[in-house]
């Protein structure tokens, strides 16, 4: 077979792969918008930003990035919770790290098993070990 007709067929099985896949996700591919939320507690500002992308297949970068009278704040711990109101999904947590170089940026990466409401439970910790809680819902679809 000449080098031409490989490509083609190469080609070809690429574009049948890539339609099977689709057609096998079928209504079960939901996407998330980009999501962002500003929670205020005991004189801190926490703002969540979720990178919208393809939810099922994918593990999408959540950011929390936390400040105080306009200035980055350093050295709080903590996790974050997803859930599904109304329905047990197990447990979906998962711990935010600080990013290198970037003061008051936190981020882990979570993962949405399907479409719907989900709520997402915060339990924080500043650098004096005060606990700090609060929720966020979005929709996935």
């Amino acid at each position: 077979m000449n080098f031409h007709l490989k490509k083609i067929r190469l080609k070809l099985i690429l574009v049948f792969v890539f339609a099977l896949s689709i057609i096998l996700a079928g209504k079960d591919v939901y996407a998330l918008k980009p999501f962002y939320r500003i929670n205020h507690s005991g004189g801190y500002n926490f703002k969540t930003v979720i990178a919208p992308g393809a939810v099922k297949f994918n593990k999408l970068k959540f950011a929390l990035f936390i400040t105080k009278s306009g200035r980055p704040v350093q050295n709080f711990r903590g996790k974050v919770s997803l859930s599904m109101p109304g329905m047990y999904m197990g447990k979906n947590i998962a711990t935010i790290h600080p990013v290198n170089g970037r003061p008051g940026k936190y981020q882990t990466y979570i993962y949405f098993t399907m479409g719907g409401l989900w709520k997402l439970d915060y339990v924080l910790y500043d650098s004096r070990g005060r606990l700090f809680r609060f929720s966020n819902e979005l929709n996935v679809n």
